[in-house]
């Protein structure tokens, strides 16, 4: 599993954006037996991006954005094994 990431910063020093992908790996659902039972494991490529920007010495802002995504992923969600906990 790996990360890269990557700052880009103004030269005025009120923006920055940064870039990472984080969990660097063949971003493919691994599917495995525990017992007789289906299981498997998200293995997600996950992207995120953050601009900042300062407006004064007090007043920062930063919007973020985060994109996932992995291949071969089971319809309807990820396997769950044993069963759901009920709390009243």
């Amino acid at each position: 599993m790996g990360f890269l990431g990557v700052r880009l910063v103004a030269t005025s020093n009120n923006d920055s954006v940064y870039l990472v992908l984080k969990s660097i790996n063949d971003a493919k659902y691994h599917r495995f037996k525990e017992g007789v039972q289906s299981a498997g494991h998200d293995n997600f490529y996950y992207l995120v991006g953050t601009w900042s920007h300062r407006f004064s010495e007090r007043i920062h802002e930063q919007t973020e954005a985060h994109f996932m995504w992995q291949r071969d992923a089971v319809v309807g969600g990820t396997l769950s094994i044993g069963p759901a906990v009920v709390r009243r």
